[in-house]
């Protein structure tokens, strides 16, 4: 999901059968997509006849709702939705859950925060969100809220920061997060084991994972001598690099990155094939991989 770049920039939504279909606008020039849900729906931002910049949730059949903004805020974006169609984002640098009946709420904030953003929600209600706070002199680390439980504290890698982006049902979750050498590691937290080191790849230094499955599967991307190359990480064979997966006839120059993957095994993420930009799905067969090229550009959830 992503933006399709032109005079305008609308959100898409893509599956094998239908391809890709415009998601629109709230009146404005610009929309994006950001996260999923099982019936469809998704959750983004767009831009309003007047030009303010609000949350959106897209559902099939009905359209593209404003999620609106923050009390004394200018803009919002939605960064994840759950299979209730709730949605967490940031709203001038500030978190929120919007559910139905209750709408836009501010949720997390830490003592000394300037900074916190919502980024995935399961259907548990559990929010993975980073903020700094004075505990951590302003450095960025990941949390979890819940309504009922409150906040709790992911740690780190060893180093000083880290960052959250996807949460499963389990409430595992990914992100990349500084070592106590000075690298950046993909990690996977686990309650009541922690956060993992899940590495890099091979003459790498650098890793972030973007996407969890309900399997615990993780995706992301990690810099090689000369790219980023797209990973897929499991706890049987560890960081393995998805371009060493690629049909020899392929076509495709490299996977960059990998944003997703389902529990049927399936992940989208972005790449060059003939030099030029492109996103695509690689799905497991019995036999081989197939590995399809959507029409847009970028399949993205935002980098910090």
């Amino acid at each position: 999901m992503g933006p399709i770049r032109g005079a305008e920039e609308h959100g898409f939504t893509w599956t094998q059968g239908s391809g890709m279909v415009d998601l629109g606008t709230l009146g404005g020039t610009y929309s994006s997509a950001y996260a999923i849900n099982d019936a469809g729906q998704t959750a983004g931002a767009s831009t309003t006849f007047g030009g303010q910049q609000s949350a959106s949730r897209y559902t099939p059949g009905v359209g593209m709702e404003d999620l609106g903004v923050l009390p004394g805020a200018s803009s919002a974006q939605g960064w994840g939705i759950n299979n209730l169609g709730q949605v967490v984002g940031e709203s001038n640098e500030r978190s929120f859950l919007w559910t139905e009946g209750v709408g836009m709420v501010e949720i997390g904030p830490l003592p000394g925060a300037t900074y916190s953003m919502g980024m995935d929600i399961n259907d548990s209600g559990q929010v993975s969100f980073h903020s700094d706070s004075d505990a951590t002199g302003g450095m960025q680390q990941t949390y979890i809220w819940t309504e009922a439980g409150g906040i709790v504290d992911l740690g780190t890698l060893g180093g000083a920061w880290n960052y959250g982006y996807d949460i499963n049902n389990a409430g595992q979750v990914v992100g990349a997060g500084e070592t106590s050498t000075g690298e950046t590691h993909a990690f996977r937290y686990t309650d009541g084991v922690g956060m993992e080191d899940i590495g890099v790849l091979p003459g790498g230094t650098y890793a972030e994972a973007y996407g969890i499955n309900e399997l615990g599967q993780v995706v992301g991307a990690s810099a090689t001598s000369t790219e980023g190359h797209a990973f897929l990480w499991t706890e049987e064979n560890g960081m393995v690099d998805l371009n060493d997966l690629l049909p020899p006839d392929s076509g495709w120059d490299y996977l960059e990155d990998a944003w997703g993957i389902n529990d049927a095994g399936w992940i989208v993420g972005n790449g060059y094939v003939n030099g030029e930009y492109r996103s695509f799905v690689m799905i497991p067969e019995p036999a081989t991989l197939l590995l399809l090229t959507l029409g847009g550009l970028a399949c993205m959830r935002r980098r910090r």
